[in-house]
């Protein structure tokens, strides 16, 4: 009976199984209206090409660079570092055989014994001279050959001091070791050059630039070196005034920080910033958003180009989604994931696209013995330095401390949905902070918010620009754009009407338009 059961509840369920699809398959499928992509006119601005940055190619130098030279001459004994290490000022480096060092110690002993008799000798002929048993004169002269064995040690020991000099090289300055091959039972000449070290504090970067990129440039504007997917960043320190005649360009030199992986004469990609802190006003439904989606390509331009780094991500043979890696975008409403905590939101990025250059990594690994088979430049491994635990723990710990730069890591662990609308902005800046972009595009970010909480996310924008962050702001609060901005556009119609400093863009407006605009939002 058991047995029987089973059968007739097996059938049953075939039996559904095949009334579904026969459903699924006699259905008639109800024909699906085609919604067409929305059409975005692209319209030649009257000033001219916006141009967040330019990418270059540079050349990493270190800061100070002092050559080892040994003042003696002999053997080399003993070597006590390698080439690459980091040494400090007065180091050891290596020992050489100074022959003379032998001789300038026996007569260093020979002089010090000298001056122990003659201290003898005056210490006795003074109590001698006391209690009247010998002459003044007889106690001077051994007083004058107390002075004269005291001579000859201070001689005998600067000699000694020398050649001790001579004998051990030592690291002029702290730095790592360069150009450096001294080995045991060399040859040390004085005078000759034994090695390099370049200074640990800090290197510096020499790149050439347009004059068009030049004239946007000043001293201290922030520079991002690229190598190896990793970056530095730095300062601009110096630009040059004289075009050179073999390249046509200006040379720049910058100042970089933390830059102990990038090895001296190493090629690297320059990132600099020619106009940061734009922002765009006009009225609503003037295109400002449009244009701000442009950017991004989150909307499909019909012609022209968007140059972000160099490259024209317009073009449809660019991955946008490697450049929008260095882009980030923070929406009129927030855009946070409620059904993620706070700090989830923030982490949410970093780790999905290192995770993935983690599997592409190992990928690539995997297949590399075949796919070079069939190539005639073979491909290296990639080094991978990293695991998805490390990738989650750095991306928490970052996540943590832009929390807590905007007063709410106590918020880390709660939802979206209980913050109010200004906690909830700040979270998604930061959110956009957490990738490490190059440019920080804002569509509006203060509309969806009340009058009271407006100040606290202006606030947080504000720091965010001090730090030389590149950012484009679509907006309407004037007093925010008179404050922070570099460049001011005004767009009506789909039309870029006038751009311009604040002060000429609010205190000397000239397009007919414009003037119209602010009339009404400043009166």
């Amino acid at each position: 009976m058991k047995k029987a059961g089973k059968i007739v509840i097996g059938l049953v369920c075939l039996g559904a199984f095949g009334a579904l699809m026969f459903t699924r398959f006699t259905k008639k499928e109800e024909p699906i209206e085609a919604v067409p992509n929305p059409t975005v006119v692209v319209q030649t601005p009257e000033t001219g090409n916006i141009e967040l940055s330019t990418g270059l190619t540079g050349t990493v130098e270190p800061a100070d660079q002092v050559y080892i030279i040994p003042k003696g001459s002999g053997e080399v004994l003993e070597v006590y570092v390698n080439q690459g290490d980091i040494v400090q000022k007065g180091q050891k480096l290596f020992r050489i055989d100074n022959k003379q060092l032998d001789a300038a110690r026996i007569t260093l002993n020979t002089t010090q014994v000298s001056l122990n008799d003659a201290q003898t000798s005056v210490n006795r002929m003074k109590a001698l001279y006391e209690s009247g048993d010998i002459s003044a004169q007889a106690y001077e002269q051994a007083v004058s050959g107390l002075s004269m064995a005291k001579l000859q040690y201070d001689s005998a020991k600067l000699n000694y001091d020398t050649q001790s000099e001579n004998t051990v090289v030592t690291a002029p300055i702290a730095g790592v070791l360069e150009q450096f091959g001294v080995q045991v039972h060399d040859m040390s000449a004085g005078g000759s050059v034994a090695g390099v070290v370049s200074g640990a504090g800090g290197k510096t970067l020499t790149f050439n630039v347009s004059e068009r990129v030049m004239k946007g440039l000043n001293i201290g504007d922030p520079v991002t070196v690229e190598k190896n997917g990793t970056d530095y960043s730095g300062a601009i320190s110096e630009i040059g005034s004289m075009v050179d005649a073999s390249t046509g360009l200006f040379k720049v030199k910058a100042t970089l920080g933390d830059a102990d992986g990038l090895a001296s004469g190493t090629m690297v990609k320059v990132y600099v910033t020619a106009e940061k802190a734009d922002n765009v006003i006009g009225p609503s439904g003037s295109g400002k958003s449009t244009f701000l989606r442009c950017l991004n390509c989150m909307e499909d331009p019909t012609g022209g180009q968007i140059i972000f780094n160099g490259v024209d991500i317009a073009d449809p043979k660019v991955d946008i989604n490697i450049h929008r890696r260095r882009m980030g975008m923070v929406f009129q409403h927030f855009n946070l994931y409620n059904n993620k905590t706070v700090i989830q939101n923030i982490m949410l990025a970093p780790v999905y696209v290192q995770c993935q250059d983690l599997k592409k990594a190992k990928r690539h690994n995997r297949f590399l013995p075949l796919t070079n088979l069939f190539r005639k430049e073979k491909q290296e491994k990639i080094e991978i330095t990293t695991t998805k635990a490390k990738i989650v723990a750095e991306a928490k710990e970052k996540a943590e401390d832009l929390l807590k730069r905007i007063g709410l890591l106590d918020k880390a662990d709660v939802y979206p949905s209980t913050l109010s609308g200004g906690q909830k902005q700040r979270v998604a800046i930061v959110r956009a902070l957490a990738m490490n972009p190059d440019v920080i595009l804002f569509d509006e970010p203060t509309s969806a918010l009340d009058p009271e909480m407006v100040g606290e996310v202006l606030d947080l924008m504000k720091a965010v620009a001090k730090e030389g962050m590149t950012m484009i702001i679509v907006t309407h609060e004037m007093g925010f754009a008179k404050e922070v901005a570099n460049k001011v556009l005004f767009i009506d119609d789909g039309q870029i009407l006038e751009s311009g400093t604040p002060e000429e863009f609010f205190g000397n407006p000239k397009n007919p338009r414009l003037k119209e605009f602010l009339s009404k939002v400043l009166s």
